[in-house]
């Protein structure tokens, strides 16, 4: 099963080929003998399958012309099921700076049937991006919401267009520590550089367990001691499970102090905490590829994948808009490993 964790090592490829990326790549096209790649995508487009028809249609959102990529955004913005409804609108998130997929974007908003955590990071993408039909769309969507814990994600994109009312009941939410399990939203709670640190403080002390770490990684964010504390903590637990939760959460948040806390993580520690935090700083770009490039030979299957993680991260990091065709035929191969996913699980 080689083959399969190869083309994941190249996930999320966009980025012109450096040095090593490239021998990965020229591992890849010798070891797959796709004859065409796109047509698995198309293919797996249709898969009764939730994961690979979500994983399908976000690759073709994210990486295709912008004519074919519409149709296919479309087509995942009013398929049946939630989860792939989020991933082609994180998909169209990554092109917010082009006018169709925010309009796209701004419809997204308004529509009552999908969940509000779904709709969530579409709402704060248009606000920041200052589209002027965000406002709207956002208002008409609170008014179809009822409960303040469901209204919250919309509210933080509304607060970040200046509305004060909305702050105030996403500060309340937060405060009294009822916010659901939605680690993406916690912590734009933090990015989203409004003064929500001390309702964020008090949550931290109410929340349930599992939501302890991306509250810390939200306060941390925000530059408050308490959220590096509650992570370096974590960091030196005993359970290894909490070690590596710590580890997920930094992985998560785009801060100097992560990534010292990472490197720290990198140092001591059981193995599998050392290596998790070694390959998110090669994800980061600060650390060596070659320390996960080594890593697609270990024995250890989940180590192999989180290397292959770690390869694709890295390779995630070209915008140019003019090499869109050529990051979709390299994305295609890679997503056939995702429609295979539990091969590559068992291998």
């Amino acid at each position: 099963m080689r083959t399969p964790l190869l083309l994941l090592a190249l996930a999320a490829s966009l980025a012109a080929c450096r040095p090593p990326i490239a021998a990965v790549e020229g591992a890849v096209s010798a070891q797959t003998g796709f004859v065409d790649p796109l047509g698995v995508l198309n293919e797996g487009a249709s898969a009764s399958d939730v994961a690979p028809r979500a994983q399908a249609l976000a690759t073709l959102t994210r990486h295709a012309p912008a004519e074919e990529a519409r149709s296919w955004a479309l087509r995942g913005l009013f398929d049946p099921d939630d989860y792939t409804r989020g991933r082609v609108a994180a998909a169209l998130i990554q092109r917010v700076d082009e006018p169709w997929a925010r309009a796209l974007l701004v419809e997204l908003v308004g529509r009552a049937d999908v969940d509000p955590y779904t709709r969530g990071p579409a709402a704060l993408a248009v606000a920041q991006a200052a589209d002027p039909g965000a406002k709207d769309a956002l208002v008409r969507a609170l008014a179809a919401v009822e409960e303040p814990w469901r209204r919250a994600p919309l509210n933080l994109a509304l607060a970040v267009l200046g509305d004060v009312n909305a702050l105030a009941e996403l500060s309340a939410v937060l405060k009294g520590g009822d916010v659901p399990m939605r680690v993406d939203f916690i912590i734009a709670c933090g990015a989203a550089g409004l003064p929500l640190a001390e309702p964020l403080r008090d949550g931290l002390d109410r929340v349930e367990e599992e939501m302890v770490l991306p509250l810390a990684g939200a306060l941390l964010l925000l530059g408050e001691p308490r959220g590096a504390l509650a992570i370096r903590a974590a960091l030196l637990d005993p359970s290894i499970e909490r070690r590596l939760e710590a580890i997920d959460t930094l992985k998560l948040l785009p801060h100097e102090d992560a990534a010292r806390l990472l490197k720290s993580a990198r140092r001591g520690g059981p193995p599998a905490s050392r290596h998790w935090a070694t390959l998110v700083l090669v994800a980061r770009g600060e650390a060596p590829l070659s320390e996960a490039l080594n890593q697609l030979e270990s024995e250890d299957r989940e180590l192999r994948q989180q290397a292959a993680w770690a390869i694709g991260e890295r390779l995630n990091q070209d915008a140019n808009p003019d090499r869109r065709e050529a990051r979709l035929a390299r994305a295609a191969p890679v997503s056939y490993t995702h429609l295979r996913a539990h091969e590559t699980v068992l291998d």
